[in-house]
């Protein structure tokens, strides 16, 4: 007479196991999503750091000046020094950044310390531009190295903004009369779409519609019945449906890394939000599915 209870018994602690399975990837789920909520919250707060004077037409008056013990009046060359990174990554913050290169000149000319600078346009592959207002640069003798430094300054303010995401590609030309020949330093510029916060929006609208796929699939619903019934609810919270539903949320959030947190220049195409939705329907649909065929019917 006890091999029933003991059975029954068997098969709680079996349900009490599967729930405690099913619990884990939602756990890593929310811990992936707590992850990123700071550096979204940060994104939309406003610039990271206090913003810097990036409309100046002048260099500094701050900055030393330098008066060599030697030098000459004949136009001096000047060549870009090897190894330095001529690239500036915004990535999703609204901030000042600024770059500094390092050009070897043949000798010392005399003069000033600060060097004619000339910003030129920053394109990107579908001829949009920088808004030249927030770019500005200036070079500065230091012996026979000169330090051109050129800043960029991105706000969320609309039309006040330094440009759209994307890849800008653009330059600045040293030309003062003291330089045998003009001297043009190539910059790349990248900038990432902010407001991850409306992403995860897209996130969860592809959750839901991929559940309810998922349930009429496995359920096998009748085309003449209602598209939409609690049972949906009753197998949302069922064993079968908290592990398909967990496993291919997880998959979904792994697209939307690996797609937009990882992409520098994300955001500079329209489609690609519908993109990234697509992306993400598919991989929880796809692994939603494979999870649910683990369980039995509903």
């Amino acid at each position: 007479m006890s091999e029933p209870t003991d059975d029954h018994d068997s098969s709680k602690n079996g349900n009490r196991r599967l729930k405690w399975l099913a619990v884990i990837p939602l756990i890593i789920f929310l811990v992936l999503v707590g992850l990123s909520i700071p550096d979204l919250v940060a994104n939309m707060s406003g610039p990271e750091s206090p913003p810097a004077d990036c409309t100046v037409s002048s260099a500094p008056s701050g900055l030393p000046n330098t008066s060599p013990s030697s030098t000459t009046s004949q136009p001096v060359t000047a060549n870009l020094e090897g190894g330095q990174t001529e690239e500036v990554d915004f990535g999703r913050s609204l901030t000042t950044r600024s770059i500094t290169i390092y050009l070897a000149m043949s000798s010392t000319p005399n003069g000033s310390s600060y060097f004619h600078v000339r910003t030129n346009a920053f394109v990107r592959s579908d001829d949009a531009i920088l808004r030249p207002q927030d770019i500005s640069a200036y070079a500065e003798r230091d012996g026979k190295t000169l330090l051109v430094n050129v800043c960029f300054k991105r706000t969320g303010g609309g039309n006040l903004s330094l440009g759209d995401p994307g890849s800008y590609v653009g330059s600045v030309t040293i030309d003062d009369t003291r330089l045998s020949t003009p001297v043009s330093v190539p910059i790349t510029v990248t900038m990432q779409y902010p407001n991850g916060v409306f992403l995860l929006w897209l996130y969860f609208g592809a959750i839901i519609p991929g559940a309810w796929c998922i349930w009429v699939i496995r359920t096998k619903r009748d085309g003449d019945t209602k598209a939409l019934s609690w049972d949906f609810l009753k197998w949302a919270i069922s064993i079968n449906g908290i592990v398909s539903i967990v496993t291919g949320s997880v998959t979904a959030f792994a697209v939307y890394m690996a797609v937009y947190l990882r992409d520098p220049t994300w955001g500079s195409s329209a489609l690609q939000p519908l993109t990234l939705y697509g992306g993400m329907f598919s991989a929880f649909v796809t692994t939603s599915g494979l999870a649910s065929l683990t369980g039995n019917k509903v």
